[in-house]
């Protein structure tokens, strides 16, 4: 059986493992955080080591650890950890292979190509500015003459980035300690709770909620500064990996299922405005859910046992009705439609049923064969809404689609 070291911090990092599982492989992921393998899945044949690691450790493991390969699917940030892996695959003669991200490309920003560039031109303005670029190089920023007043710095809630935010002299009342993923709706509320007319952001993509942080500022009105990433050669990305993993290692990868012109589904449009919706669940999918619909005009009920602090935000400003309870048969009745949202596999199926019998057009989170809808990528511009999905095969692509639309469209509202 094929054993592999999958270097599995990212979103690339778990798809990876998927795959490979999927291939019948052994791995061994690594990751820097407990949290990074408390998300982690579980997977037949999957063995989790948590702890950073320099490059003779990583080299070490490697020799020991009889791999077929090793594959690298940290940050495109993480340039000393690429560099440390893949040195330490050449001590160790192990094959190494980089996963790379997809860059989509750019909104209108400023581009700035390190964060000390970032740093001298913010020193050109005025304002408060929220940076979501982490802890490493705070102290990049501390060149800045009124960096204490200015700068808010978004980092994880660890005592580690806390303390080291205070030793550099930010203010706490300038600190926000928060874990991702953030919605939109979560960046526009941090935004205008700060009074930011700026923010800073690595080009860290989709995985890294990168055009949640631009739709954000787009919508505050705040101007954009993006760190562009380090350039990489060589490496796959998550698209083009199976065939790398059939031609190298000889695996046989299982081919993604097409889908049929007779299962794909027809976009029509409801009015949804003075209407009830039902949405079960109130996590981080459930928020981006209830955010789409929001903009419809429609009368949102949320039932869940505990919602997170942007749903609770919703609710406490009077757009959602919030109900904090398990779900009962019968909350979805004369509803429009539903969402099943939870993290509950059980609960969702009680709303798929309870709906089907009712004739709720209803999305499943969890479960494509239980959708009688798809939530789509929505485009609005003015009158016009503009609707995108993959018929629930690829989000990837319906994301990438929807955002391609709203560049297009912005460049002619700009003209």
């Amino acid at each position: 059986m094929p054993r592999f070291l999958v270097f599995a911090g990212t979103t690339e990092g778990r798809e990876t493992l998927e795959l490979l599982s999927r291939c019948g492989c052994e791995t061994v992921a690594c990751v820097a955080t407990e949290y990074g393998g408390e998300v982690l899945p579980e997977l037949p044949g999957l063995a989790v080591h948590t702890g950073r690691m320099g490059r003779g450790e990583m080299e070490k493991m490697m020799a020991c650890g009889r791999f077929d390969g090793v594959l690298d699917a940290t940050h495109p940030y993480a340039v000393e950890a690429t560099e440390n892996i893949r040195a330490a695959c050449d001590g160790a003669a192990v094959p190494y292979l980089r996963i790379l991200r997809t860059d989509a490309g750019l909104p209108r920003c400023v581009q700035v190509t390190n964060t000390a560039e970032a740093a001298r031109y913010l020193a050109s303005t005025v304002g408060k500015v929220l940076l979501t670029t982490g802890c490493k190089d705070l102290n990049l920023y501390t060149s800045i003459p009124d960096y204490r007043e200015r700068l808010c710095p978004r980092v994880l809630p660890a005592a580690e980035s806390l303390e080291r935010c205070l030793q550099l002299g930010y203010r706490p009342q300038n600190i926000v300690c928060m874990q991702g993923p953030f919605s939109e709706e979560m960046n526009l509320a941090i935004l205008r709770s700060l009074g930011a007319t700026c923010l800073v952001t690595k080009n860290s993509g989709e995985a890294g909620g990168f055009w949640e942080k631009c739709e954000a500022a787009r919508k505050a009105g705040a101007e954009l500064v993006v760190i562009g990433r380090p350039s990489e050669s060589g490496g796959v990305t998550m698209d083009e990996l199976p065939r790398l993993l059939r031609e190298r290692w000889d695996l046989e990868v299982p081919a993604k299922k097409k889908e049929s012109p007779s299962e794909a589904y027809f976009p029509m449009f409801v009015r949804l405005a003075g209407r009830d919706v039902a949405v079960v669940g109130a996590g981080e999918i459930a928020a981006r859910r209830i955010n789409t619909l929001l903009e419809f005009g429609c009368r949102i009920h949320v039932i869940a046992p505990e919602a997170s602090l942007s749903v609770q935000n919703l609710s406490e400003s009077g757009k959602i009705d919030l109900t904090v309870r398990e779900y009962h048969a019968g909350d979805c009745a004369g509803c429009a439609l539903a969402v099943a949202a939870t993290d509950c596999r059980e609960v969702n199926h009680r709303v798929y049923e309870e709906c089907t019998a009712a004739g709720i057009p209803v999305s499943v989170a969890d479960c494509r064969a239980e959708c009688s809808f798809y939530f789509p990528g929505v485009v609005r511009s003015g009158p016009a809404v503009i609707g995108v999905t993959a018929s629930g095969t690829d989000h990837h692509l319906a994301s990438a689609i929807t955002r391609k639309i709203k560049a297009f469209l912005s460049s002619i509202v700009e003209k």
